[in-house]
């Protein structure tokens, strides 16, 4: 009632719905989205409150990743916390958004067509009626409290966006309720940055034969040495099924590189 509200604005604020231009304009200002992505969310209004839950949770485990570092490693903190909003937004634009589409159109098995008019109004023809369900988040399998925990993951750095999508996948079809950091440790999609298996994986692949005349480029330097850094990059990464942290191998690989030209 509006006796339980100190002002009419109040009451308003709260009683009325968010009008879709207000909503824009509110995730453009409050979050830094660009007008064409806020209208992408803002056009599904359960999508709204699943950005906002997803931005949050994200938030809040990177803190939580983050809570026993010394200070001065808080700095890396507010570099992740700023990436949350845009990277959720993106997220939820394009691959929840393609799978509740695809979850809506897609035929289940042994359905055929079955429209025989040609007129387009029936069985396969595309319509509304033809759909599994309403192209809408409210019908998504992943919400945003575990959309939010999947990007925290990508954003510190424990799964790649590759990983990551595959691991929405299962979330989505195969996996209802279970935490994503679980789905990635069980599967095993999960990037390799503990530098001292990175440096075995480094040794092994330096001390393969077959890469002598590579090795002997990069030991002549200039313009070699770039150019074998990457040639060593590929070859390490594909030794490590593509689980290893760009990043930390890449400073591994540096360093690794570096020991045997001075020895």
């Amino acid at each position: 009632t509006l006796s339980s509200y100190s002002t009419v604005e109040e009451f308003l604020k709260v009683q009325l719905p968010e009008l879709p231009e207000e909503a824009t304009s509110r995730l453009m200002e409050g979050y830094k989205l660009e007008e064409d992505v806020a209208l992408v969310i803002t056009a599904d209004k359960p999508a709204i409150d699943l950005y906002e839950t997803a931005v949050d949770v994200a938030k809040n485990k990177l803190h939580d990743s983050f809570a026993d570092l010394e200070t001065k490693k808080k700095d890396v903190l507010e570099v992740q916390l700023d990436r949350v909003p845009l990277m959720v937004a993106n997220w939820l634009c394009n691959d929840l958004f393609g799978l509740v589409k695809e979850s809506a159109t897609k035929r289940k098995e042994g359905e055929g067509n079955n429209n025989s008019s040609g007129d387009g109004e029936s069985g396969g023809g595309g319509g509304a009626n033809s759909l599994n369900h309403p192209i809408s988040v409210e019908y998504s399998t992943v919400d945003g409290s575990r959309l939010g925990s999947l990007l925290a993951l990508v954003i510190n750095g424990t799964v790649s966006t590759t990983q990551a999508k595959k691991i929405l996948s299962v979330m989505y079809y195969d996996d209802l309720t279970s935490d994503p950091q679980y789905i990635s440790e069980s599967r095993g999609w999960k990037l390799q940055s503990d530098p001292t298996i990175l440096y075995e994986l480094c040794q092994q692949v330096l001390g393969n034969s077959k890469y002598e005349q590579q090795l002997e480029q990069y030991k002549k330097g200039g313009k070699h040495v770039v150019k074998m850094e990457k040639f060593f990059l590929g070859k390490i990464m594909a030794e490590s099924r593509g689980n290893a942290h760009p990043e930390v191998l890449a400073d591994v690989l540096k360093c690794s590189l570096e020991e045997l030209v001075d020895n």
